[in-house]
């Protein structure tokens, strides 16, 4: 529920090039254009990433049924990430995928979300990675009751920020921007938070916290990188 929440209906965007979307552009190539200071990124973005967690709607949500309503106010979650920088150009490839699902005996909500993304991201005093993505995103979002269901689809084009660096030696941390439906009247933004810690040099335990204004979403994890 990361991208999207449950509760929202909206159309599907127009297949235009949105301003967001040119922006996003321009803000990809002006990382590829490093400043002397910069440097190649610190961190390694060959990885496979995953996580369980759970979504809290900011109001519990109501499905009516036959014999009355049963309130949902925290939904697990789980998700699958994989991500490739390619050694030629630095570009970061990704796939993702999310599902967040609850059921009861007489209703069922459920969310799946999938997306593809392109970014790139610099070093600064071998330190700190500052990257941008573009994401082009999925989503499915379906509720049922004992007597019918209801589904809603929705492709929109993302822009994510963010930066990744040491707290201390062993300790990543790292803060992402992310700007939904770019362009769109019905546009919006969240915050995360995410911190790793380091068990091998290819393996990390991950935990996050998302925060919109739909939703709050917090996950643990596991991070392998190859």
């Amino acid at each position: 529920m990361a991208n999207d929440d449950i509760k929202s209906r909206v159309e599907t965007p127009h297949q235009t090039t949105r301003p967001g979307y040119r922006l996003g552009l321009l803000l990809i190539s002006g990382l590829c254009l490093s400043p002397a200071y910069a440097a190649p990124n610190y961190f390694n973005y060959n990885e496979i990433h995953i996580q369980l967690g759970v979504a809290m709607p900011d109001q519990d949500m109501a499905i009516p049924h036959s014999l009355g309503n049963d309130k949902y106010s925290m939904i697990p979650t789980v998700g699958i990430r994989g991500s490739y920088q390619l050694p030629s150009t630095g570009l970061i490839l990704s796939l993702g995928a999310n599902q967040a699902q609850q059921s009861t005996q007489y209703t069922k909500v459920q969310q799946t979300s999938s997306n593809i993304k392109v970014g790139y991201a610099i070093g600064f005093f071998n330190r700190f990675d500052l990257y941008a993505h573009l994401g082009q995103n999925f989503d499915l979002a379906r509720v049922c009751n004992d007597q019918q269901c209801a589904s809603d689809e929705l492709q929109n084009q993302s822009i994510d920020l963010g930066f990744r660096a040491w707290a201390r030696q062993h300790l990543e941390w790292g803060m992402n921007y992310r700007l939904n439906e770019i362009g769109d009247e019905t546009q919006r933004s969240s915050y995360s938070l995410q911190i790793a810690y380091l068990l091998t040099e290819h393996s990390s335990l991950t935990s996050s916290l998302l925060v919109s204004d739909q939703n709050n979403v917090f996950s643990i994890g596991f991070r392998y990188g190859f």
